[in-house]
């Protein structure tokens, strides 16, 4: 690094304010989005903001938010970018099939694309994305026409790495698809909708200023315009621990590995060096694993997403009251929530043998029972307590904001 860009560094340290000498970087994160207006868990936003550092790796980390209509998707995924330094993603709300082809050759390069929602993409358009997640750049051979008859011509490449972030009603993307993204869902309780309703009553939450958003555009500049050398020193013990009877464990292990790098030197100031490298400390596992703890247990089917058990246990408690079928109007009245809703939660359940329908076919009344498949609630990330023998530090209720 030569002197100039050192004093850049040094700047974008001294422009921190402090915040990369704190020990509990994100969870100021969640204090100052709270202190915002944001109403309830903030684990997505701040793995957004993690997230976001990865695209300086050769293998981003690409996440996709998943819930209904109005859940508050697009709200959580803006509201972790609001942290994230504006030159370290490229934004778009609509994008035709050939679109990527035609992108400039370093235009994404090391950011991190932000599609607002999957369905607005086509099935041509995710191969070409596929490929620029997985093999981290985009080549296309076309035909065109000269006076000499119809050539073969070659696009410029468009040169990644590229990490992807995308919103999508649906709970679960095409299979191809799926396993290249961490998939998190937003809270849909009538708790967290109870909360966002509250948060309007509270005007001078967002009426305050900036808060910490130029610390956290100094301190994003800070760590990516730096060496990105992280020893994991438990890397070994961790992947002796993940689960061998998921084959899609094998493509979740770069992802956990670069959120534990990423959180590492997020916090390298307070962290051990071997020579250029930052040693990432168990704090920083600890953080990872509750931000996507429960994200790789549902990507791998070992649990299932709150808004799905709740529709399976519908069924289950309404059968076994009622001795017989039940229908989807029914268990929206008994779960007291709208039809669209439910409909969309339990044909999920039945997709996944969770819920039969015994009278299935457009336009009849479905005929709902307890399915053969029991629900999952295994552990595929181990948590810290078991990887080190000892709690680590990464603790929410223990954190006192600055």
């Amino acid at each position: 690094m030569n002197d100039t860009d050192q004093t850049k560094r040094s700047e974008f340290l001294k422009q921190t304010n402090g915040l990369a000498e704190d020990p509990y970087i994100l969870q100021q994160l969640d204090y100052d989005l709270r202190t915002s207006g944001f109403a309830g868990n903030t684990k997505i936003p701040q793995l957004i903001f993690l997230s976001a550092i990865t695209a300086a790796f050769d293998k981003p980390v690409s996440i996709v938010i998943k819930g209904e209509s109005g859940s508050g998707k697009s709200f959580s995924l803006q509201s972790g970018l609001r942290y994230v330094h504006p030159t370290a993603y490229q934004e778009v709300h609509g994008m035709s099939p050939k679109a990527l082809l035609h992108a400039a050759q370093n235009e994404l390069k090391h950011k991190m694309l932000v599609i607002q929602e999957a369905a607005g993409f086509s099935a041509d358009g995710w191969v070409y994305l596929r490929q620029l997640l997985t093999e981290g750049r985009l080549t296309y051979r076309t035909v065109v026409q000269t006076r000499d008859g119809h050539v073969g011509k070659e696009l410029p490449t468009i040169e990644g790495p590229v990490g992807l972030f995308m919103t999508t009603t649906q709970n679960r993307l095409h299979a191809e698809d799926e396993t290249r993204f961490l998939s998190v869902h937003v809270d849909q309780s009538r708790e967290q909708i109870r909360r966002a309703i509250m948060s309007y009553g509270d005007p001078e939450s967002t009426a305050r200023a900036d808060g910490l958003v130029p610390q956290f555009h100094a301190l994003f500049e800070y760590v990516r315009s730096g060496p990105k050398n992280v020893v994991i020193p438990y890397r070994r013990r961790l992947l002796e621990l993940l689960p061998d009877t998921y084959p899609r464990v094998l493509r979740d292990i770069s992802k956990v590995l670069a959120l534990i790098q990423a959180h590492a030197l997020l916090h390298q100031e307070l962290r051990a060096k071997r020579g250029e490298a930052v040693e990432a400390h168990p704090d920083d596992y600890a953080a990872v694993h509750r931000l996507i703890g429960d994200a790789l247990a549902v990507g791998l089917q070992a649990t299932v997403p709150p808004q799905i058990v709740e529709v399976i246990q519908a069924v289950e408690e309404m059968h076994d009251q009622l001795r017989r079928p039940v229908s989807q109007v029914e268990v929206a009245h008994y779960l007291e929530r709208e039809q669209t809703s439910v409909s969309r939660n339990i044909n999920t359940a039945v997709k996944e043998g969770f819920v039969k329908n015994l009278n299935p076919g457009q336009g009849k009344e479905h005929a709902y029972v307890p399915g053969k498949r029991s629900l999952p609630t295994k552990e595929v990330l181990p948590h810290p307590d078991r990887l080190f023998g000892t709690p680590a530090r990464d603790s929410e209720a223990s954190f006192e904001p600055a």
